[in-house]
């Protein structure tokens, strides 16, 4: 048996390669035919309407998010820099009026919803971590915040064996009580794996179900995944788990939304939840008009 082990790694790496080739044909195609947005879910009336209800059962702040994740969120680069002066928009100047709305607010009387250092978002945690205990971290960062919107990348830490099908029953949990507290959810797929051929071949199924999921309940989705796969190295460090950051300086620079810095998966990051933050804005506070079905649907 031990033999036929080498060659059954050699080609459980083949077929992970060729589905991450495909993945990048695909989602480039798709890019090109429907430009950036892309990335982000159409907010269509039914989805305006829809989430206008959940944000009128509470009062909940409209300037105020929350963050619920694991490592690649709980990680001090994301979104964070937003609240200082370390920022340049590049070509997305227009991100700048959320930027300004969501680093207004002291949420918790010290830290705003970029730099608030979440109770929902630790390293290594599982999708069901968010869930446990009485009242759970994700009921706690609720209380503490009071948010209008909740930005959701769960998912990383299942994706190990047996893990796909607890994922399965504990987000749609996550989700459902943020829409039952009035909170809008942001979900957002996973990023690629390049740690190992089994990792990387579960990614796809996983983002599937978020997919499900964001459409089943009419709430926002963005598409890390396809906005990372065109990167060097699909935009991760040299673990192949952790989104990388541009660094500069011996200083990191993830809000940095230029050409050079787009290049680094944490960078696209923030600026895909800026994008997605802004849209939240413009169509649910601002009343924007709704857009049509086929705008901005995600790539599959």
């Amino acid at each position: 048996m031990g033999a036929f082990m080498p060659l059954a790694h050699r080609l459980a790496g083949l077929v992970a390669l060729v589905a991450l080739v495909c993945a990048v044909v695909l989602v480039a195609s798709g890019a090109e035919a429907q430009g950036t947005d892309r990335l982000h879910s159409a907010m269509t009336p039914a989805a305006v309407a829809r989430l206008s209800r959940v944000l009128a059962s509470s009062d909940g702040a409209r300037d105020a998010f929350v963050k619920i994740g694991d490592s690649n969120t709980a990680n001090p680069s994301f979104l964070s820099c937003f609240a200082g002066e370390d920022v340049q928009l590049g070509d997305r100047a227009e991100l700048e009026e959320t930027r300004a709305l969501f680093g207004a607010r002291r949420v918790d009387g010290r830290r705003t919803s970029f730099d608030r250092g979440s109770e929902a978002a630790h390293v290594g945690w599982l999708t069901g971590a968010v869930l446990a205990g009485s009242p759970s971290p994700l009921l706690r960062e609720i209380a503490a915040v009071k948010p209008a919107f909740a930005v959701i990348m769960l998912g990383t830490n299942d994706d190990r064996p047996g893990g796909v099908d607890v994922f399965a029953r504990n987000l749609p949990v996550v989700v459902d009580r943020l829409l039952d507290a009035g909170v809008v959810p942001l979900l957002s797929t996973l990023p690629p794996r390049a740690d190992s051929p089994a990792a990387a071949a579960r990614v796809p199924e996983l983002n599937q179900l978020i997919r499900a999921l964001a459409e089943s309940r009419q709430v926002p989705l963005m598409d890390l995944y396809a906005a990372l796969l065109p990167l060097p190295r699909h935009g991760l460090g040299s673990d192949g788990i952790h989104l990388s950051t541009l660094w500069r300086a011996h200083a990191p620079h993830a809000c940095w939304l230029t050409p050079e810095g787009l290049q680094r998966g944490m960078n696209v990051r923030n600026e895909l939840v800026l994008t997605a933050l802004d849209r939240a804005r413009r169509f649910l506070v601002e009343g924007e008009e709704p857009e049509a079905e086929a705008e901005a649907a995600p790539s599959t």
